[in-house]
C-alpha cells in the first residue's frame, strides 16, 4: 500500500498515491517468491487499515520471517497489534514522531499530537520485543533553537533504538509548498537541494544557515559513539536484531549527512 490515509501538510505521499492496499494473497505470494528470511515493508503506514494489517500478519506468521515496517506513533498504544506483529516476525517499527512540540504537530496536521506520550509509547513497543527508529523533522514554524538542540538528549530519554533527522522540505504538490510559495518563503528551486539535508525555506525565527548548522550538530551528537553504544546496549532486542541495530547506528554515523554536504 503506497498511499497514506493521513493528511500531514508537508508529506508528499498522499499527493503521489491513493491508499489502495493490495490483496493479501498477492502480498504473500510475492514474499514467498523472494525466498528471504528478512523483509522491510516500505508502506507509509503498515497499520493504516487495522483489519487488513491483522489479516496480513496472520498470514505472515507461518512464513517465519523477520520483518520491519513504518507506522504512526499510536501503534504503541495498541497492544493487540503489537502482539500480533511480534508473533508474525516483526522486530522493528520506524515511527515518524517528527517533533517534540505539540503545537508544531498540530499546525502541520499530524494525526497523533501528543509528544509527552512518546516515552511511554516506545516503552510499550519495547515490552513487546520490537525496536524503534524515531524520525524527526527540523524546521517547523513552531521550532526554536533550544528545542532542536535538545533533540539528542530527548531521544535518549525517550529510549529510541535508532534515530533519523530531516530538514523540513516543501515538495511541490504538498500543502506546505503551496503555503510557502504564496508567502514568498521558498528560497531555492534547485531540486538538487531538495534532499532533506539543506534548508530551502525561510523560517520565521531561524536563519537558513543556522538551521543547517543545527541540523548537522544534532546529527553529530545523536551519533556520537557514546550515544550509539548507549542505544544499542540498552535496547531490549537481542541476537540478530541487536546486530542489525548496531550496524544501522554505525551506518548513520558514518554515512548520515556527510555525503550530502559535499
Amino acid at each position: 500500500n503506497r498511499g497514506c490515509i493521513n493528511n500531514c501538510n508537508y508529506c508528499s505521499m498522499r499527493t503521489m498515491w491513493k491508499s489502495d492496499p493490495r490483496p493479501v494473497d498477492d502480498v504473500i505470494r510475492e514474499i514467498e517468491s523472494l525466498h528471504t528470511k528478512t523483509l522491510v515493508f516500505y508502506d507509509p503506514n503498515f497499520f493504516a487499515d487495522r483489519n487488513y494489517a491483522i489479516r496480513l500478519m496472520k498470514r505472515l506468521r507461518p512464513l517465519k520471517i523477520l520483518w520491519a515496517c513504518t507506522a504512526t506513533a499510536d501503534i504503541g498504544l495498541d497492544h493487540e497489534l503489537m502482539t500480533l506483529a511480534y508473533q508474525s516476525g516483526c522486530r522493528g517499527f520506524v515511527l515518524g514522531l517528527e517533533s517534540l512540540n505539540a503545537e508544531a504537530l498540530t499546525h502541520v496536521r499530524k494525526r497523533f499530537r501528543e509528544p509527552d506520550r512518546y516515552q511511554k509509547i516506545v516503552s510499550n513497543i519495547h515490552s513487546h520485543g520490537i525496536a524503534v527508529q524515531a524520525c524527526f523533522v527540523l524546521g517547523f514554524d513552531d521550532d526554536c533553537e533550544a528545542d532542536l538542540l535538545a533533540l539528542p538528549e530527548r531521544i535518549r530519554q525517550i529510549g529510541a533504538d535508532l534515530c533519523k533527522f530531516s530538514i523540513l522540505t516543501p515538495y511541490p504538490g504538498t500543502k506546505i509548498y503551496a503555503q510557502y510559495e504564496k508567502e514568498g518563503r521558498i528560497l531555492s528551486k534547485n531540486w538538487d537541494l531538495y534532499n532533506q539535508h539543506h534548508t530551502v525555506i525561510r523560517h520565521p525565527h531561524i536563519s537558513p544557515k543556522r538551521l543547517d548548522a543545527i541540523y548537522r550538530d544534532v546529527w553529530k551528537r545523536a551519533f556520537s559513539w557514546r550515544a550509539v553504544l548507549g542505544r544499542v546496549l540498552h535496547s531490549p532486542c537481542r541476537g540478530y536484531v541487536r546486530l542489525v541495530l548496531l550496524g544501522a547506528n554505525i551506518g548513520f554515523k558514518f554515512v548520515g549527512i556527510e555525503h550530502s554536504y559535499r
